[in-house]
């Protein structure tokens, strides 16, 4: 795994859809897609907001 499915994953089970999440992080949702999917990586502080609204860290986010 990686980030990107780790954030679908933890987003999935939060009962968000992509729109939601890119919301309250304050990104579009064709960003929030881009990462989902491992075709952009997030700034700290946008990766730092979702693990934030996915109740986890940061680091949880990047672990394989």
């Amino acid at each position: 795994m990686g980030l990107g499915v780790n954030v679908r994953r933890l987003r999935e089970q939060a009962g968000l859809q992509q729109a939601e999440l890119a919301d309250k992080v304050q990104i579009s949702r064709t960003m929030m897609c881009q990462i989902e999917r491992s075709m952009k990586i997030p700034s700290l502080p946008v990766g730092v907001a979702i693990a934030k609204v996915l109740g986890t860290t940061a680091e949880k986010l990047l672990e394989e």
